[in-house]
């Protein structure tokens, strides 16, 4: 049923897909991985029978003898052994600075050292071009934030956004999903650690609410690059999935708060002040972004107004008359995870699906363990979601379909 000439290419793509990396590879890395702890520990014992010169030249040549093995290596089209010495290389690198300071007595937070070593690894990631020295490096600077953050004096550590903004730069330039992975989950440390340290500091979840308004307009932009454009090559559905992580692990604990403390939204609106400005301007960009794409009948128009119904929705929480509603705060919650499972299966996306599940189980139980005491009105609640979802489950289907037969809307997400 095909050419020839399709079927070579055909068999040549299937061939690059195969195979992956072999076990001596992964051997190799990891030894690498156990070497740059030994250097570590060797650091760490300050063995005194060894005079510091010995010391300071041993842990040279062993860095100078791995990049070297890099170049050899890569100049004979060996790229995983020249990346595995590079990886070797940046953790002797971390060693030498813990040794120098160990010998010379060198005053300084351990903060300053961790930073020192991210720095030096960025900088050979982009010299280099490796995938592994890039990873160590975000992984790194996550580190030090969280040291930063977590220290006696310490709080918002604001200069980290631009040390990710470079390793992201570097993932994107670099194709590599894994750095991507870890550039997400490190975004989400530092966002986590932010609104922590605010929460406990000011007593109120005001970050926690520009955190949340600020990732539904990144989903937003996430929804329209992954309709047409493609800017994070490929990136964008692990991306949402990560925000919306970060959405839920905001919500959970404001929503404990809420109860415990009576600390709700609407306390916090008292304190914002002029910062209230910060997520209207948020949720005027995210439905600035909806209107442009049903302008444009974009694939995925539906869901971009979904994200401007929600940002709206978390920002009207913070009006106390709204907010002492009850449930009114645990129906915004399940319409959301419900659009979470419902774009998730739209987008054939497994993992985004499982977390909408996993938050309406979550909100579902909260509601359960909340009112357990007035079990009628729990039970009345439970009966008014269900007919409204059973209603949805009737109606949407003919809604789309209905929008599919017309003309000029057979695009994905119709």
């Amino acid at each position: 049923m095909i050419d020839e000439e399709t079927e070579k290419r055909l068999r040549a793509d299937l061939d690059s897909r195969r195979g992956g990396v072999s076990f001596s590879s992964i051997a190799l890395l990891l030894g690498a991985i156990c070497l740059c702890f030994a250097a570590m520990t060797f650091v760490a014992a300050n063995w005194q029978e060894m005079s510091s010169r010995v010391r300071l030249l041993l842990l040279a040549a062993g860095l100078w003898a791995a990049y070297g093995s890099a170049f050899i290596a890569a100049s004979r089209g060996r790229p995983w052994i020249a990346q595995t010495m590079i990886l070797l290389g940046c953790g002797l690198y971390g060693a030498s600075i813990m040794l120098v300071g160990q010998i010379y007595h060198i005053a300084g937070e351990p903060t300053e050292a961790v930073w020192l070593w991210a720095a030096g690894t960025i900088a050979a990631a982009a010299l280099t071009r490796s995938t592994p020295a890039l990873a160590l490096a975000i992984m790194l600077v996550t580190l030090w934030t969280a040291m930063v953050t977590l220290a006696d004096d310490g709080g918002v550590n604001p200069i980290y956004l631009a040390w990710w903004l470079a390793c992201a730069a570097g993932a994107w330039w670099l194709r590599s999903r894994f750095c991507a992975h870890l550039c997400a989950a490190g975004l989400l440390v530092w966002t986590g650690l932010a609104v922590v340290w605010t929460a406990a500091e000011l007593e109120t979840f005001t970050y926690g609410l520009v955190a949340v308004c600020a990732a539904f307009l990144l989903i937003s932009l996430a929804l329209f690059s992954d309709g047409r454009h493609r800017w994070l090559r490929g990136f964008e559905q692990a991306a949402m999935a990560y925000l919306l992580l970060l959405i839920g692990g905001l919500l959970v604990p404001w929503y404990g708060f809420r109860w415990v403390e009576r600390s709700d939204l609407g306390t916090s609106a008292e304190k914002m002040g002029v910062d209230f400005l910060v997520p209207a301007i948020l949720f005027a960009l995210t439905a600035a972004i909806a209107i442009l794409a049903w302008a444009r009948k974009a694939p995925n128009r539906y869901d971009q107004a979904f994200c401007a119904v929600w940002c709206g929705a978390m920002i009207a929480l913070i009006v106390p008359e709204i907010t002492d509603l009850a449930f009114v705060v645990e129906a915004v919650l399940l319409a959301i995870s419900v659009w979470i499972i419902r774009m998730g299966a739209r987008q054939e996306t497994r993992s985004m699906s499982v977390l909408g599940y996993l938050a309406f189980a979550v909100v579902m139980l909260a509601i359960y363990f909340q009112t357990a005491g007035t079990l009628l009105g729990t039970s009345g609640f439970y009966l008014g979601a269900g007919i409204l979802l059973v209603l949805a489950a009737w109606a949407l289907p003919r809604f789309v379909n209905a929008g599919i037969d017309k003309p000029g809307m057979q695009e994905r997400g119709s």
